[in-house]
């Protein structure tokens, strides 16, 4: 998980247990520092999953605990589905190369390109399901997609999508 990698992430972690530690030791305060720790560990990964922050300086935007449409118009856009449904659109705005990240974390997906621009979809899924227009499925794993406009020695744009107990259905427009 990319939150744990996160310089904050691991920089607070020691804060507190070195803080717990001088305060047991100098003041004699019977801190329970390890089940402190994690307990800030657990509160900080939930609301990094909630959120979709991984440590990034990409903004992402988020979709939780609703439903929303969004057209896709940022070329290096990142965008995060937790419990919840999103219908995104590639728009004629992003031009290739592009690199668009969609995260589906129990959730839905529904996902329509352009099959005049040149796509390659790259999927993984781990307790979902990814649904291509090519009749491939992807449940656990990885899997592949390219539309009618791909070739490989054109610019193209890249869509990776991770899904993990949700769903993501593709569509060629």
């Amino acid at each position: 998980m990319k939150a744990l990698s996160s310089g904050v992430f691991w920089g607070v972690a020691l804060i507190l247990i070195g803080s717990g530690w001088v305060l047991n030791n100098t003041l004699g305060l019977d801190i329970p520092v390890f089940q402190v720790v994690i307990s800030l560990m657990l509160i900080y990964l939930g609301i990094s999953i909630i959120t979709g922050h991984n440590g990034n300086a990409r903004k992402t935007h988020t979709i939780a605990f609703g439903e929303e449409a969004i057209q896709l118009d940022d070329a290096h856009g990142k965008y995060s589905v937790s419990f919840g449904a999103g219908k995104f659109e590639l728009t004629d705005k992003i031009k290739p190369p592009a690199t668009i990240e969609i995260d589906v974390n129990f959730g839905g997906v529904q996902l329509y390109i352009d099959k005049n621009t040149p796509v390659k979809v790259i999927a993984d899924a781990a307790f979902g399901g990814v649904e291509m227009p090519s009749g491939k499925d992807v449940a656990f794993g990885h899997g592949e997609y390219t539309n009618p406009a791909f070739t490989s020695d054109k610019e193209h744009i890249i869509i990776k999508i991770h899904v993990a107990f949700g769903g993501c259905e593709i569509h060629d427009n």
